[in-house]
């Protein structure tokens, strides 16, 4: 009888502890200290935390009038830059295809960042939906706009900006490690050099002559580039020239130089080709947007430009260009000097 008894009790218990393990749980807090919780409790935590690791409300969305005539840098500003903006407010971006210039701006942007393009709700729609809130936001290229105006309207389903260009590392540099693993995968790239410590020169003429943006200049290129040796002591240094006049960068070093390599590549690989070996970069037309992404992808993050307030760049004169918004403030700004030395600004 006695024997029954325990058996029963015993039953009872592992029942109630089976129960008890089923309906509760423990929660130990930051302090150690232990709470006994219902599981339906603990259930409601554990959506919560589930919802706020969302990056977006998915019930929220962004797009924004894109510069689809524009070069691929300006179409990689647009883009990060809308990401980031989604980011902050916690909209799910999207890119509406209104005509065939859209899907060739798509088109570019996946040999170079095939991550950014994948984080986009592509719309093939040849118009924006009509209940879509219009906001005119960042109508100036490189002055940051504060995202204010658009979380005043919250409650819109969906943001389309008619801004462009949105030319400013403070829309999306705190997600800096995200943006840079969006870009292509290492690639063969040809005959530049992956070995010693490579300066990339970034040059910019072409439309720069028009006497409007300011150009790479010579003087200050070469001097820049002596500045840096001096500087930064780099091992082995390798010059890597990149830009859109090939007879001018063949001139800017002694010829047979056996470490001077003028690259072949197309714009999206020496953007691919910057986040893997540039180790030292130079903007020598400030206001270059495609010098700006070389520096930006950079390996090393060691940036030298030349101060845009010392030149007459039609962007910096005109305010179209705030240099505080436009600059992270870990490069390094240059000025040549009246004696053609070079100086940190």
């Amino acid at each position: 009888m006695y024997f029954n008894r325990f058996i029963l009790l015993l039953t009872t218990l592992i029942t109630a502890s089976l129960v008890f393990d089923k309906k509760y749980t423990e929660r130990t807090d930051v302090n150690g200290q232990t709470t006994i919780i219902s599981s339906l409790e603990n259930t409601k935590i554990e959506k919560k935390v589930e919802e706020s690791e969302k990056l977006y409300d998915e019930n929220k969305f962004i797009a924004s009038k894109l510069a689809t005539t524009a070069r691929l840098a300006n179409h990689i500003f647009e883009l990060v830059s809308i990401y980031g903006i989604a980011r902050k407010l916690r909209r799910a971006p999207q890119i509406y295809v209104l005509d065939k210039k859209y899907e060739k701006l798509i088109e570019g942007m996946q040999k170079v960042m095939p991550g950014l393009i994948n984080e986009f709700e592509i719309k093939h729609e040849k118009i924006v939906p009509k209940t879509a809130k219009n906001i005119e936001f960042n109508v100036k290229c490189c002055v940051f706009e504060d995202l204010g105006i658009l979380r005043k309207n919250e409650n819109a389903s969906l943001i389309y900006s008619t801004g462009h260009f949105y030319q400013s590392y403070k829309y999306f540099d705190e997600f800096r490690e995200e943006v840079l693993e969006m870009v292509a995968e290492k690639k063969d790239f040809g005959k530049l050099p992956v070995d010693g410590t490579k300066i990339c020169i970034h040059i910019r003429r072409g439309d720069f002559l028009d006497g409007q943006h300011h150009s790479t200049q010579t003087n200050f290129t070469l001097a820049a580039y002596n500045f840096i040796l001096e500087t930064e002591k780099p091992t082995d240094p390798k010059i890597i020239i990149m830009g859109d006049d090939l007879k001018y960068e063949q001139s800017l070093f002694p010829k047979n130089s056996s470490n001077v390599f003028i690259s072949n590549l197309s714009p999206s690989d020496d953007l691919i080709y910057a986040k893997y070996h540039c180790d030292i970069t130079l903007i020598t037309a400030p206001s270059s947007t495609f010098g700006w992404w070389i520096s930006y992808f950079s390996k090393s993050q060691k940036v030298y430009y030349q101060d845009i307030r010392v030149t007459n760049d039609v962007n910096f004169k005109k305010g179209e260009l705030e240099p505080l918004d436009f600059y992270p403030p870990n490069w390094n700004s240059l000025i040549l000097t009246r004696s053609g030395g070079i100086q940190k600004t």
